[in-house]
């Protein structure tokens, strides 16, 4: 373990505006070129979907800002299994008479973000870099009003709309410090679950120096090293998917026969990925906790045709694929 104390809170709370971003770019004076930060890193976003009510929301960074974009949609079918038989209508943004609302809601921070991992369907990881080199990982909690909106029909049209609403958003640091041993940017970070209980640790993968993949306790602020490209004292020994340095975020899925599945993405896919003219195609990486317990017990490492075929390509096969 490598012990780090946790920094403690932040009582920071606010509804966000567009205008928070440009401010909060100004506070601090830059010591690196945020043009360093690998472009894989900064156009990174969340895999999954942060919930409430009748809409979703997908986290993003926005460039090369100090700046975290959510984009929700509010529907009278969000959140609810697709029904691929219902008729869409491209021309007013509506699925089976439901129209989609969309709003952006862009939140400012002292820190360039990289990388985010979902905790609950209110909650979320912001990982990042201050201009100063200090890592960053945070804890965001969406905080709603007491009474979401309810659908309201349209008499003409005969369809039916959400407004959106804005949660206020409550912050605390759970890791705030210099970069771990030459590592420096946060490329990928998930929450570990678990059947019983909140998640208590987080995946979490740095780009510099070989890719290392750790635990990071949630309290704590610790490490652990849990798999890396050259180290073989990581728990999980040397993975050789690692070697892609093109890595931008770590998705989700509990698939039925499996356990829960962490895919590590590379680029917007792994299909995108441009090699050497003669390289060999770079697995698949798939962490995977075969009893849901909360602990990594194994890597999967697929080539495209392997992954196929087990089958981890159908989200028919990973339960209520829809809210993650």
């Amino acid at each position: 373990m490598i012990s780090i104390s946790n920094v403690g809170s932040i009582a920071a709370m606010l509804v966000a505006t567009a205008g928070v971003c440009g401010a909060a770019a100004q506070q601090s004076q830059s010591y690196f070129d945020e043009s360093d930060i690998p472009i894989s890193v900064r156009s990174s976003g969340m895999a999954g979907k942060l919930r409430m009510g009748l809409q979703a929301g997908v986290v993003s960074a926005i460039g090369r800002e100090r700046c975290v974009n959510v984009l929700w949609t509010a529907s009278a079918i969000a959140n609810q299994e697709p029904d691929y038989s219902l008729e869409v209508d491209f021309a007013n943004r509506a699925i089976g008479g439901a129209k989609a609302t969309t709003r952006n809601q862009m939140v400012g921070t002292n820190f360039f973000p990289t990388a985010f991992g979902k905790l609950s369907d209110s909650e979320v990881l912001v990982a990042g870099i201050r201009s100063s080199g200090v890592t960053v990982v945070q804890r965001w909690t969406l905080v709603w009003p007491p009474q979401m909106p309810s659908p309201t029909q349209d008499v003409e049209s005969g369809l039916t709309s959400v407004e959106v609403v804005f949660p206020t958003i409550e912050r605390s640091n759970v890791f705030v410090g210099p970069a771990l041993s030459g590592r420096r940017y946060v490329t990928g970070i998930n929450s570990l679950r678990r059947l019983a209980g909140a998640p208590t640790q987080a995946l979490i993968q740095f780009l510099q120096p070989d890719n290392d993949v750790m635990v990071m306790d949630l309290s704590s602020g610790g490490f652990e090293l849990l798999a890396s490209e050259a180290n073989s004292s990581a728990e999980l020994g040397v993975l050789t998917s690692l070697a892609t340095k093109d890595y931008s975020q770590i998705g989700f899925g509990d698939k039925t026969d499996t356990g829960y599945c962490y895919r590590f993405w590379r680029g917007d896919s792994d299909l995108s990925t441009v090699l050497p003219a003669g390289s060999p195609p770079t697995p698949i990486l798939m962490l995977v906790d075969n009893d849901r317990d909360g602990t990594i017990d194994n890597a999967v490492q697929l080539t495209s045709g392997q992954f196929v075929s087990g089958g981890f390509d159908n989200l028919r096969n990973y339960a209520a694929f829809w809210l993650d």
